[in-house]
């Protein structure tokens, strides 16, 4: 399976409820790893060659943080800073155009509600709005970006609930990791050459039929210096449907996919 990489930042994971919650679930998923950085880089000190390997190593990146002041904690900036600054503006031969294609998500917890992040609400926007800057930074760095996975009241919790939304973070990523469903081919065209085949055997059983009409037609012709217009008349009478048909398949052919009067379904 395709390893989905967690990069978790939080500042305080001791005394986290929701992000603990969310990342012990992702956790017991086959094929994810998550990876606390507030743990691994305790001072801010950021290893770039190990961020760098860790990011080229995994098929699918998670950012989980909690917002903070409508931002992301500073050791997420901090590594944006470090880490994507040397891989597309220092290093993109060898690092950043290795890493691009790779889908990325945001798991976030706010501690608001939903309706505070709403034209009119406390914060004024949603929430996918103050996340902006990381969806234009995927976009520059060739990441195909997903609707963020959020969780609001975070603080305010139950453990009930906070089992709840680590099931919903857990059928989010599964769903993701996920591999596309193939598409079906649209159906075959109604082109001329199916439709001119509806001619064709009506033609082929109509031509014994009009030959043999037409032998019989000359048997009953009149003696020479006999009237010949009421058998002229007999044989344009029979060839007619004949030449019907075959002057509709040359229209029909002619017409394009999606003209004409017999159409096979």
């Amino acid at each position: 399976m395709p390893r989905t990489l967690i990069l978790l930042f939080h500042p305080d994971m001791a005394h986290s409820r929701a992000n603990a919650a969310l990342a012990e679930a992702a956790a017991r998923l086959p094929g994810v790893e998550v990876v606390d950085l507030y743990a691994l880089y305790p001072d801010g000190v950021i290893d770039a060659d190990a961020e760098v390997a860790r990011l080229l190593s995994a098929d699918r990146i998670v950012l989980q943080f909690p917002l903070q002041w409508y931002s992301t904690p500073p050791l997420l900036k901090a590594w944006q800073d470090v880490v994507l600054t040397r891989m597309f503006y220092i290093d993109y031969a060898t690092e950043g155009r290795l890493l691009e294609g790779k889908p990325i998500l945001l798991a976030v917890t706010a501690g608001n509600t939903a309706g505070a992040y709403a034209p009119g609400g406390q914060n004024l926007y949603p929430l996918a709005d103050l996340l902006r800057p990381l969806e234009v930074t995927a976009n520059r760095c060739g990441l195909p970006w997903s609707e963020p996975f959020i969780v609001f009241e975070a603080i305010k919790l139950d453990a009930s609930r906070l089992e709840q939304e680590g099931v919903r973070y857990a059928e989010r990523l599964r769903a993701w990791m996920a591999p596309p469903k193939p598409v079906a081919p649209p159906p075959a065209a109604r082109g001329p050459g199916k439709r001119l085949s509806v001619f064709l055997p009506i033609a082929a059983l109509l031509v014994p039929a009009l030959v043999a009409a037409q032998w019989w037609l000359a048997r009953l012709a009149p003696a020479p210096g006999g009237d010949w217009s009421g058998t002229v008349a007999g044989g344009v009478l029979l060839m007619a449907p004949l030449v019907w048909i075959f002057v509709e398949a040359i229209r029909v052919a002619r017409s394009g996919p999606t003209t004409g009067r017999l159409v096979v379904a």
